[in-house]
């Protein structure tokens, strides 16, 4: 190998590789892609016999009347993709990075590439079952059944993103879960009583993604919701990559 060669940065897919291997082998991973797939399965069981329902002041419910709830499990495949991030921080991993890619914006790039990449199969993985459960209740076509899981997918993806970047910037996996996870408890409570504005936050634009959402968010169609949410995940993106080029290691 030539003293070209040595000196010459890593090419971007060798990153993605790299980055991609390091959330596969974190320790936090597989637990969570697990747990998602065990409570979406347990949940669309229990929405399809029906065997658990909900009081809500009258009759009891079924389950499919909470999209939050619904929605939930999504936060186990999150503490993965905030901790795995996070843990570059606090385990001096970052400096070492940085080190072997010192090209910042390549390696932002590789890392939200990296990203996409895991979470699109562990959200899939997580998620299949449990429509698939669902969809022999429903009964729709394939293609009914493939839009379905490709919305959930995505949804799961881009809520990854964000708590992706958010944890970049806070550098801090503890603080960037507690904001996404005190969101939706707060406007489940009836603390934000702003339902136009509500609606625009992450986990309130994926319900809408996901066509659960009922009561003031159905004001949001999927297809703006699908702008929203990814709003969030490019503002989020954007704010990981200036994080990285203009912070000190």
């Amino acid at each position: 190998m030539t003293a070209v060669d040595v000196a010459s940065p890593p090419r971007v897919r060798d990153v993605v590789r790299a980055e991609v291997t390091k959330a596969l082998t974190h320790p936090v991973t597989a637990p969570a892609v697990l747990g998602a797939l065990a409570v979406n399965t347990a949940l669309a069981v229990i929405v399809t016999s029906d065997v658990v329902r909900l009081g809500t002041g009258g009759e009891p419910v079924s389950l499919e009347a909470f999209p939050g709830l619904l929605v939930a499990p999504v936060y186990l495949l999150l503490i993965a993709v905030a901790t795995v991030a996070g843990s570059e921080h606090t385990t001096g991993q970052h400096r070492v990075t940085l080190t072997v890619v010192p090209r910042r914006g390549r390696l932002a790039v590789a890392q939200l590439l990296a990203l996409v990449a895991v979470s699109t199969p562990a959200a899939l993985l997580a998620l299949a079952p449990a429509r698939l459960v669902l969809a022999r209740q429903d009964g729709p076509g394939l293609a009914d059944g493939a839009l379905d899981v490709g919305r959930w997918v995505l949804a799961y993806v881009l809520l990854s993103v964000v708590a992706y970047g958010l944890t970049s910037v806070v550098r801090s996996a503890t603080t960037a879960l507690g904001v996404l996870a005190a969101l939706p408890v707060l406007v489940a409570t009836g603390a934000l009583p702003w339902p136009r504005v509500v609606r625009f936050l992450p986990h309130e634009a994926a319900t809408a993604v996901t066509g659960v959402a009922d009561g003031a968010v159905t004001a949001l169609t999927s297809g703006v919701a699908v702008l929203v949410l990814g709003g969030w995940a490019v503002l989020a993106a954007a704010a990981h990559t200036a994080s990285l080029l203009h912070r000190e290691a």
